[in-house]
């Protein structure tokens, strides 16, 4: 970077730019990005807070439409490590969920969540971004009955885990602060539970790596954006197909360029950091070298401590991988990954093992129909013995029974006549 380019990228603190601009008539908090922040796109490296935070923004505003701009809220990404993170100056008589709602009950002091369509809780946790999206929640309260549900809709939930997680803790958590702002908003008792709020986690596309999470949340809210009304219903679309992967391809290199068209028009710059970038014309880094060597540190695996007080809501293992230094996690995706893939493999050779099978099985009965198998050809058809057959008879023209079934002297029973012989024979005797 020359010596221009080094005076313009320092202006205001390294700041690029900055959504929505600062003479722009909003009440959204602009969302700085930074030469540092920018760096994080490059191939294989983790999306930060930031440029998740900037993007959802740019989201929000730019590609949901007018009418349901107001029917959406999203959080922002420090929502979550907020309400988890404690303090030592809190109370330690009240519960654990009264305590993490007084974290970020301050959130949402001019939003009322319950009139929202959808709200959105981008998450990470132990190093990996997912979603939660919280779906008419206001409608917890409504008559369950069937016809109501079919007019009005339901409220319900949708986890989006490009890992495929199942997020037990943070589902539990979200679940907790709903209740609890409804309690503080609307006063009554309602439960957020799974009894009453049902849990949805669609199939959808997954990440192949261990870098791109943040790729894959910014995209799913994307396309949900592209189509929200179609969310507000528990019988969601199919998503199994929602969109190619080739688009995650040319995530980053599409964030890269939307940040550089800001920087230029709002601060003149005009040279960025140079970072790799995939523009989809060639394949895309899988790792970093940050991530292969957590992976490989982590292919040791020792006892965990037990939980500290101070870190009780935390996961065991986190709290001990961060204790010996190590990415925390490092080995629940290698797993993940590892997993997919062996299923994958087991079902391949499964079906290869069948398309096998069936081949034999129809190349037999073709051989057998046109003659030419083999085993047919040196196959004798064998000699049946030839049976001797005796037969002890004092008249030739009868069979005389058993004498063991009495005594010939007191015998008086009529021989049966052979086949053939006339009845006048039979009845001389």
């Amino acid at each position: 970077m020359d010596e221009t380019s080094e005076d313009n990228a320092a202006k205001d603190d390294h700041k690029l730019c900055q959504f929505p601009e600062a003479d722009a008539s909003s009440e959204t908090k602009a969302v700085t990005v930074s030469t540092t922040d920018y760096e994080t796109l490059a191939e294989g490296e983790f999306l930060n807070d930031a440029i998740i935070d900037f993007y959802l923004t740019y989201l929000h505003h730019e590609v949901l439409n007018k009418v349901d701009r107001s029917c959406v809220y999203v959080f922002g990404t420090q929502f979550y490590q907020c309400i988890t993170t404690s303090s030592k100056a809190e109370d330690k008589e009240l519960s654990s969920e009264e305590r993490r709602y007084n974290r970020v009950k301050r959130w949402t002091k001019n939003v009322d969540l319950f009139s929202k369509d959808m709200v959105i809780f981008p998450i990470c946790l132990e190093a990996h971004w997912f979603l939660i999206v919280a779906v008419k929640p206001g409608l917890v309260k409504e008559p369950r009955d069937p016809e109501d549900r079919i007019t009005k809709g339901e409220p319900f939930l949708i986890l989006l885990d490009s890992l495929g997680g199942t997020k037990p803790q943070a589902v539990k958590i979200i679940r907790e602060y709903l209740t609890r702002e409804w309690m503080a908003k609307k006063g009554g008792e309602e439960s957020f539970s799974a009894r009453n709020v049902k849990l949805f986690k669609p199939n959808k596309p997954h990440q192949e790596n261990f870098t791109d999470c943040g790729l894959y949340l910014l995209h799913y809210i994307e396309k949900i954006f592209g189509c929200v009304a179609q969310f507000y219903w528990s019988k969601l679309p199919d998503l199994s197909d929602w969109f190619p992967k080739e688009e995650i391809d040319r995530k980053r290199f599409e964030l890269a360029t939307h940040i550089q068209n800001l920087a230029k028009v709002q601060n003149s710059i005009t040279v960025f950091p140079d970072i790799p970038l995939n523009d989809g014309s060639s394949p895309p880094q899988r790792k970093s070298k940050r991530r292969q060597q957590a992976v490989i540190d982590d292919d040791v695996f020792e006892p965990e401590p037990p939980v500290s007080r101070r870190r009780r809501d935390e996961d065991p293992s986190t709290v001990s991988r961060r204790r010996r230094g190590e990415d925390p996690s490092a080995g629940l995706r290698r797993k993940a990954a590892e997993s997919r893939v062996s299923q994958r493999t087991r079902k391949s050779s499964e079906k290869e093992k069948e398309k096998e099978k069936e081949d034999m099985t129809q190349e037999f009965q073709e051989k057998m129909l046109l003659g030419d198998e083999p085993r047919l050809a040196s196959y004798k058809i064998p000699k049946r013995p030839k049976l001797k057959l005796t037969i002890r008879a004092k008249d030739p023209d009868l069979v005389e029974d058993d004498s063991s079934l009495g005594s010939k002297d007191t015998d008086e029973r009529v021989p049966i006549p052979r086949a053939g012989l006339e009845t006048s024979k039979v009845s001389g005797l």
